[in-house]
């Protein structure tokens, strides 16, 4: 059976490809603004709990339900984006943006970590809050500008 549509040529077919896998990481809904105060809640808390395991094991349910509230978020999350992105296949645009996001969350993890052990629970829970909201809202601009960069250069805008 043969088709009525043009066939594509091969450089054309490849660029259709790229498109079309650029598509999870750039196209999707508005980030809400209660994203960002909401994870820098769930990351002091969960970072609190995990501090706080190593005192007495009671701590460990709450542990437990804040990681089973994150897959219950990257469940909701992926529901509505369509598709959750694929690291293998993040657009080259986008890896800086997303190698200094890996680097500020090793440090909020860290630093964090160590303020609540050694200084204060309430102090290194507040700067985690802090810094993951602050960091992500950031993070979420520089990541729009990638994004848009990778439109621009596959066509689809």
């Amino acid at each position: 059976m043969e088709s009525n549509k043009p066939s594509l040529e091969p450089e054309e077919q490849l660029a259709e490809v790229e498109r079309l896998q650029t598509l999870p990481w750039t196209e999707y809904p508005p980030t809400p603004l209660w994203y960002f105060p909401t994870i820098g809640v769930w990351f002091a808390l969960t970072l609190g709990c995990m501090v706080k395991v190593w005192d007495s094991a009671i701590w460990i349910a709450p542990l437990i339900g804040l990681v089973a509230l994150e897959g219950a978020f990257i469940g909701w999350m992926t529901k509505r984006r369509g598709a959750m992105p694929r690291l293998g296949s993040m657009p080259a645009e986008l890896a800086l943006t997303a190698r200094w996001y890996a680097g500020g969350v090793a440090i909020v993890v860290g630093g964090g970590l160590a303020l609540m052990a050694w200084v204060s629970l309430p102090i290194g829970a507040a700067m985690v809050f802090l810094a993951s909201t602050v960091g992500l809202y950031v993070y979420e601009q520089q990541y729009e500008r990638a994004a848009e960069a990778t439109r621009i250069r596959v066509g689809t805008t």
